[in-house]
């Protein structure tokens, strides 16, 4: 469990770096569940909106449970935040990924615990059946990657990340 001083940008990434700093085994993942200072969870449409201004909370809201699982992913390049969160019954897959899709135009570097560097254009790749949208990024490693897996919306900051999240769920 990670708590969250304040429910802010900051404060998000702040508990992240302190959570990454602890050891761990390369390939690993430790699932982490964030709480606000009070203790009551936060919901993954406020942090995901908090971490990314431009991010439509309620849309957002509308679309995927309050109750997600972040995740620090540890390899040899790095240790790499991620995010699942189950989608509502009635959320519709593709609208789900154009919902998303407005990261692209977003500045990601909150999502990463380390200044990534620059980005290539997003692209699709097909991962298990789903069309997985991705951008690498200057830094060994990094790469932002999200998409709808079975009726999962996962966000990695690393494809090994995204690729181990995804196996874990079973999917």
């Amino acid at each position: 469990t990670i708590t969250v001083a304040e429910s802010t940008r900051e404060g998000i990434t702040q508990a992240l770096q302190q959570e990454a700093a602890g050891q761990a085994i390369v390939g690993s993942v430790k699932e982490l569940a964030f709480v606000d200072k009070n203790g009551a969870p936060l919901r993954f449409s406020e942090l995901i909106a908090a971490l990314l201004p431009g991010v439509d909370k309620n849309e957002v809201a509308n679309m995927a449970e309050d109750d997600f699982t972040g995740f620090l992913y540890y390899n040899e390049k790095g240790v790499w935040p991620g995010y699942v969160v189950k989608l509502k019954a009635t959320t519709v897959i593709a609208d789900a990924q154009a919902a998303f899709a407005v990261i692209e135009g977003l500045n990601v570097g909150a999502l990463y615990l380390k200044d990534p560097g620059a980005a290539e254009s997003f692209q699709t790749g097909p991962f298990k059946g789903a069309p997985i949208r991705y951008s690498v990024f200057a830094a060994p490693g990094a790469s932002l990657n999200y998409g709808a897996v079975g009726d999962y919306m996962v966000i990695a900051t690393s494809f090994d990340g995204f690729k181990t999240s995804v196996d874990l769920l079973g999917l």
